[in-house]
């Protein structure tokens, strides 16, 4: 359930504080009916845990966007190895990449493979 806070403000004309204390305690309790000016306003009461959770979440959010904005990479070739901006290593071009690897390092993987899962079979 939300919490709402609600103001009244009432304005009268008195003499004192003490005279205009009594005119609006007459006046809430229905004694008197005209002479006092009232203005009232109803807001939601804030809720300072929301806030600061949405707070959180947005700072995350623009964290996250600056630092995946400076951490994207732009990929090139340098001597036939594979590097990328950002990174202080090269990875050489892996073997399977290669146009004259053909199909020769596939069929060694499977067979392998295939080695592998007959050895478990047998056990």
């Amino acid at each position: 359930m939300r919490k709402y806070r609600t103001v009244i403000e009432l304005v009268t004309e008195a003499e004192d504080r003490n005279e205009a204390t009594d005119i609006a305690g007459e006046y809430l309790r229905g004694t008197l009916s005209s002479g006092i000016y009232m203005k009232c306003t109803t807001k939601p009461v804030s809720n300072y845990q929301r806030v600061v959770v949405l707070t959180a979440i947005a700072v995350f959010f623009v964290a996250s966007a600056v630092l995946s904005h400076n951490t994207v990479k732009d990929s090139q070739d340098i001597n036939g190895a594979q590097c990328i901006v950002g990174i202080n290593a090269c990875q050489p071009v892996m073997e399977t990449s290669r146009s004259d690897a053909g199909g020769a390092f596939k069929d060694k993987w499977q067979e392998k493979e295939t080695e592998k899962a007959i050895e478990y079979i047998k056990k």
